[in-house]
């Protein structure tokens, strides 16, 4: 992947991990619930975050052949399991590339969370 190409792609993760917190935090009322949730995911994160990456890619247009091309340049180390698929080439490609995106995603949500809240921003109670 070329070096333009990386810094998109770490542009386009990097401001999906906020946003998608912040949603986690409006849905289950809380960062400290978010963030258990989003370690152990269950349906409802799992609808979450789908939801959220469906918009994400609509927004960013990489919702055909070529965008999921690029998703999938950025995440050619990842490990996929594709299980009976029916469908287009195109189809095949942005499905895997929002599972991929999606697995990545919530890894980086939840460490970037972490650490943020392990660090205390309050002013000091006196």
């Amino acid at each position: 992947m070329e070096t333009w190409s990386r810094s998109l792609f770490d542009l386009v993760l990097m401001s999906s991990q906020d946003r998608l917190f912040e949603r986690a935090v409006a849905r289950f009322e809380g960062e400290d619930a978010a963030l258990a949730r989003l370690k152990s995911p269950d349906e409802s994160v799992a609808q979450l975050v789908s939801d959220f990456v469906d918009a994400l890619f609509n927004d960013f247009g990489i919702v055909d052949s070529a965008g999921a091309c690029f998703v999938l340049q950025g995440l050619q180390r990842q490990r996929v399991t594709i299980a009976n698929y029916d469908g287009s080439i195109e189809g095949l490609l942005v499905k895997v590339a929002k599972d991929a995106f999606s697995a990545l995603l919530v890894r980086k949500t939840v460490e970037t969370a972490e650490l943020s809240m392990s660090y205390d921003f309050r002013a000091p109670q006196f």
